[in-house]
């Protein structure tokens, strides 16, 4: 389309009409590689139009595409000074504060998001068109861009939706991809486990799609961003004893009722086995299976397969254990230090309303920064019912130790006998107290060695 535009533009030999059809150029022309063959255009036409936002704007966007960060900073700190009060509501105003949009993520600061934030959020559900021909996608995309630049990442989760949305509806798949990527970004350097498995839903398949369809700049990022995505999770797998590295199990048919399970470490797992839940949780398995409805405090089953004297079959070398001094700390929070919380809760969100009728952006931001931070942190402290939650404790370290363990090794036998890990999960019990309650008749027998 863009070079249809350009040679429509020529037959016509108006000059003018250059002006008006470069700015349609610009998505698949940065695609291309090419934005260095618009920019003589977009200044010829900003020395035609040098009291024109718009162009400025556009511009200064092609500029830092181009490498030249430091003259797109100026113009857009430029534009800034006044609050951006000096765009005017014209045909081309959506595009300029989208260009500008897509420059504060990168030469902007958090007070410059916030003033174009406050300026965009009216027209979150409408487009952004400038001309006969140029089309930029829905305005949640870039809104989505500030909020992730002013540091508003739920803000940005909800307009990264409605930008999926809106440019799907359309049909817009250029933005649509520009938005998973963008979104993805986010979600990894937000950087939790649910975040992580978002960002690789996202970014399945998309550099394929951007090679195919010529996108030759975001189909390198989007493929780089996958990789890192594969490599956080791996990392995190590797962590907890669920990675490629655990111990290997081989099945063996020993007849119609029964096989055998073999766990054959590698010279390097061996070493590392204590350490590894994938492995570990096959010695709980072991010890449950052999004793069949016997509850085993999570405890001492931990130190019975490490190996440490206890009263096997009970909890009494744990209770022992923590009457040496293992047990819980008390609440992760007392009750001044609630007291306290609330109270500054109250100041904070007296100053955040007051920042906000005032129009102060840094001091908004900060105020919001810090009610996040004690929110989460009594949130963390106090569990369902406004009970208090304990702080770190033998029993607590155990039953979590244990239950990861446990299933990180049901999940590996899953991978080559779904059957199996379908009977385990149904019949291992994890908690406080861990149990194998089989209910089959006859029953199952079962050998370790």
């Amino acid at each position: 389309m863009a070079r249809e535009c350009l040679e429509f533009a020529e037959q016509m030999n108006a000059p003018a009409a250059l002006d008006i059809f470069w700015p349609a150029m610009i998505t698949p022309f940065r695609e291309q590689n090419r934005l260095s063959e618009i920019e003589p255009l977009a200044t010829k036409n900003l020395r035609h139009e040098t009291a024109s936002p718009v162009i400025r704007a556009l511009l200064a966007l092609v500029r830092l595409e181009l490498g030249e960060t430091a003259i797109a900073r100026a113009e857009f700190e430029a534009m800034a000074a006044d609050g951006f009060n000096d765009i005017p509501h014209d045909g081309g105003f959506l595009a300029c504060l989208a260009s500008l949009a897509e420059l504060c993520g990168v030469v902007g600061d958090q007070n410059s998001a916030h003033q174009l934030l406050k300026i965009l959020e009216p027209y979150a559900n409408l487009n952004v068109l400038f001309g006969p021909l140029a089309g930029f996608g829905a305005v949640a995309r870039y809104l989505a861009s500030l909020a992730v630049a002013a540091g508003r990442t739920a803000d940005a989760e909800r307009y990264f939706e409605r930008s999926l949305s809106m440019n799907s509806q359309m049909d817009a798949r250029t933005y649509v991809a520009y938005t998973k990527a963008e979104y993805a970004t986010m979600l990894l350097e937000r950087g939790s486990p649910s975040d992580r498995t978002a960002a690789s839903k996202l970014l399945s398949g998309l550099s394929e799609y951007a090679e195919v369809s010529g996108m030759h700049v975001l189909a390198p990022r989007a493929k780089a961003l996958l990789e890192k995505v594969e490599k956080n999770i791996r990392s995190r797998e590797s962590e907890f004893g669920l990675g490629p590295r655990p111990a290997q199990i081989s099945f063996s048919q020993l007849n119609t009722d029964s096989f055998a399970i073999e766990v054959s470490p590698s010279r390097s797992d061996a070493e590392r086995a204590n350490g590894r839940r994938g492995f570990k949780g096959l010695s709980f398995l072991a010890y449950l299976l052999a004793h069949p409805n016997h509850d085993v405090h999570s405890l001492t089953l931990s130190l019975i397969v490490e190996g440490q004297p206890v009263e096997a079959g009970s909890a009494i070398g744990a209770i022992n254990l923590l009457s040496k001094g293992l047990g819980d700390a008390g609440p992760m929070l007392d009750a001044r230090a609630k007291r306290e919380y609330q109270h500054r809760l109250g100041e904070l969100r007296g100053e955040l309303d007051e920042a906000r009728e005032a129009n102060d952006f840094d001091r908004a931001a900060a105020a919001e920064e810090e009610i996040d931070f004690i929110e989460a942190e009594v949130s963390r402290a106090v569990g369902l019912g406004g009970r208090d939650r304990l702080a770190s404790s033998a029993t607590e370290r155990a039953r979590i130790s244990v239950t990861k363990a446990i299933k990180a090794a049901v999940a590996k036998i899953s991978q080559q006998n779904r059957d199996l890990a379908d009977y385990l999960l149904a019949t291992i019990k994890t908690g406080n107290f861990c149990s194998y309650r089989p209910d089959d008749e006859p029953p199952v027998f079962w050998k370790s060695a």
